[in-house]
C-alpha cells in the first residue's frame, strides 16, 4: 500500500487542530491531527472529566465554557494528585492540550467535534462503527481517519439527538432535529438500521460563499451574476436545478444577497441552511418530527403561513410536494421568489413540477423568470460545480439565456419585459448588465483574501449602496480604474 501524500493542509482550531488532505492510491483521505497525551496525561484528562461531571455549571449558553475553565484549572490539581511529583509537573505543562481535550469532549461533540467545525465541511456521515465519512467542498465525498467503535457510535446517537432537543429509544429508532449551532442531524438506531447506528450531520454555515466566491471558483461569470442581480432586482423567480452536491443552495444564498436591502424576506427551509444579510427577514422552518401533542408543521404549512406576512421575496429551501404549486402561484401574484429543485436537467425539473405531488400547470411553469441548471465534475484542481445552463420559460418553449461554452448571456426576453415595465429600454438593460458585471468583477477582483466573515458583509454592503446610490459606487470604481459608465 502507498504511502499517504498529503495535498493540502489547514488549521481548524490553531494550534491543536489540523486536517490534511492526502492521496492515497488515487483516492483522498480527510485526516484529522489533534494533540498527543502521554497516558500520564490521560490519566489526568479522565480524572478532570470524572471531577468536572459532578460539578453544577450554568445552562448551555455563552458563560458555560468560561465556567469550564475556571472549574478546569481549580481542580486539575486535585487530578494530578495521584501523580508522581516529577510525573505532575510534565502534565501540568500540557495543561492547554488537556483543556483542548475537555472542552471538545464535554462542550463539543467528541472526536467528530473537528470535522463539525471545519468550515469546508458540508455533511458529516456515520454509516455504523468504523471510519467517519465528510462531504468537503472541494474533494467531495471521502474517508476520514476518524474512527468510531459501536459504543462510540451508540453513545453519539444519544447525545446527539438529546443535544437537539429531542430522545431516539427502540420504540423510536429515528430523530430528525437541529443542534444549537443549527446543524441539521439525522439519527437511525441499530434497531432498523442493521450495520449499526446511521447518523448524518448537515452543516449550517454562518457565513455563506457569496458572489465574490462563485466568480473567483468558476461556478459562474461577472456577466451572469449581474443577469441574476437584475432578475431578482426585478422580482422575477428563478429556480435552481441540479443533482444532490452541485451547489443548489449555495448559489441561491448568493443570488438572495442581491435582494434589495430593504425589502421583507421570509424564508421557508426543512433544515435552516439559507443565511442573508437582510434586516426584515424572518426565518421559517419546518418541525417534521414533533413531540408528543405538539404540532407537526410541513412545509406546505409555512409557505402558506409566510404569504399571509406579505413579503416581498419568498424563498423556500427546496420544493418537492404540494408548497410547489403555492410558491409558483406566489410568483404568480409579484412576490419575487427563489427555491431549488433536484433534477438532471431542466426539462426533467420541468416533468416534476408537473407531475404530482407538486401538481403545476403547465401555462403556470411560465410564471417562474428563469431556471439555472448547476452541474458538479471533478478537476485537477478537486471538485468543481459549476452552472451549465440557464434557460427562461416563454410559452411553451425556453429561451435559452447561457449554456456552457457561451462567451457571454444571449438576450434575455424575461428582462426586457421586466425593464418595459419598469420604464426602461433594451439599450438602459444593456448598459445595466455591462455596468454590474464590471463591478461584480471588480469587487471580487478586491475581496479575494477576505474571510468568509468580511466577504459576506462586503457583499451585504456592496448591494446596499448600489442600490442607494449606484453612482457614488461607480465613481468609486472608476478611481481604481475600472471602465465603468
Amino acid at each position: 500500500m502507498s504511502t499517504p501524500k498529503p495535498v493540502n493542509a489547514y488549521p481548524v482550531k490553531e494550534p491543536y487542530t489540523w486536517v490534511f488532505i492526502r492521496s492515497l492510491d488515487g483516492a483522498a483521505l480527510y485526516e484529522v491531527k489533534e494533540p498527543t497525551l502521554s497516558e500520564e496525561e490521560r490519566q489526568a484528562l479522565e480524572g478532570v472529566k470524572k471531577l468536572l461531571i459532578n460539578r453544577v455549571g450554568p445552562s448551555m449558553n455563552g458563560e458555560v465554557e468560561k465556567w469550564l475553565e475556571k472549574a478546569f484549572k481549580k481542580l486539575l490539581p486535585k487530578a494530578l494528585s495521584k501523580l508522581k511529583k516529577e510525573k505532575r509537573e510534565a502534565v501540568k505543562e500540557a495543561e492547554g492540550k488537556l483543556l483542548y481535550y475537555v472542552k471538545r469532549d464535554m462542550l463539543g461533540y467528541g472526536k467528530l467535534d473537528p470535522l463539525i467545525r471545519d468550515p469546508n465541511v458540508e455533511d458529516v456521515s456515520v454509516v455504523g462503527p468504523g471510519r467517519v465519512y465528510v462531504w468537503h467542498r472541494l474533494y467531495g465525498n471521502m474517508p476520514s481517519s476518524v474512527v468510531l467503535d459501536e459504543n462510540e457510535v451508540r453513545e453519539l446517537a444519544f447525545k446527539l439527538s438529546y443535544r437537539a432537543g429531542g430522545q431516539v429509544s427502540a420504540s423510536r429508532p429515528f430523530f430528525d432535529g437541529r443542534l444549537p449551532e443549527g446543524h441539521r442531524v439525522h439519527v437511525v438506531l441499530r434497531e432498523v438500521s442493521p450495520r449499526g447506528e446511521s447518523i448524518d450531520i448537515r452543516r449550517h454555515v454562518a457565513s455563506p460563499y457569496t458572489f465574490i466566491d462563485l466568480i473567483n471558483l468558476g461556478t459562474l461569470s461577472s456577466e451572469l451574476a449581474a443577469y441574476m442581480w437584475l432578475m431578482v432586482e426585478f422580482k422575477r423567480g428563478i429556480i435552481f436545478t441540479g443533482e444532490t452536491g452541485a451547489g443548489k443552495t449555495t448559489t441561491l444564498n448568493a443570488a438572495a444577497s442581491f435582494i434589495p436591502p430593504e425589502a421583507k424576506v421570509v424564508t421557508v427551509e426543512e433544515a435552516r441552511e439559507v443565511n442573508i444579510p437582510h434586516r426584515c427577514w424572518v426565518s421559517l422552518v419546518t418541525r417534521e418530527m414533533p413531540v408528543d401533542g405538539w404540532l407537526r408543521v410541513t412545509l406546505f404549512d409555512l409557505v402558506k403561513q409566510a404569504l399571509r406576512q406579505r413579503p416581498d421575496y419568498l424563498i423556500v429551501g427546496e420544493v418537492r410536494g404540494e408548497e410547489a404549486y403555492t410558491l409558483f402561484q406566489a410568483l404568480s401574484l409579484g412576490h419575487g421568489g427563489l427555491s431549488t429543485l433536484h433534477a438532471e436537467s431542466v426539462e426533467a425539473a420541468v416533468k416534476r413540477l408537473t407531475s404530482k405531488p407538486m401538481d403545476i400547470p403547465r401555462h403556470l411553469i411560465g410564471v417562474a423568470g428563469c431556471f439555472v441548471h448547476l452541474a458538479k465534475h471533478q478537476t485537477e484542481a478537486g471538485l468543481a460545480r459549476r452552472v451549465v445552463e440557464v434557460v427562461e420559460p416563454v410559452g411553451d418553449r425556453f429561451n435559452a439565456v447561457w449554456r456552457r461554452g457561451m462567451e457571454s448571456p444571449a438576450e434575455s426576453q424575461a428582462l426586457l419585459k421586466a425593464a418595459y415595465l419598469a420604464g426602461k429600454d433594451g439599450e438602459w438593460l444593456k448598459e445595466e448588465l455591462e455596468a454590474r458585471a464590471k463591478l461584480l468583477s471588480w469587487m471580487s477582483s478586491k475581496a479575494s483574501r477576505l474571510s468568509q466573515e468580511e466577504k459576506f458583509k462586503l457583499v451585504a454592503d456592496f448591494v446596499r449602496r448600489y442600490t442607494l446610490n449606484p453612482e457614488e459606487l461607480k465613481r468609486e470604481a472608476r478611481l481604481e480604474g475600472v471602465a465603468v459608465a
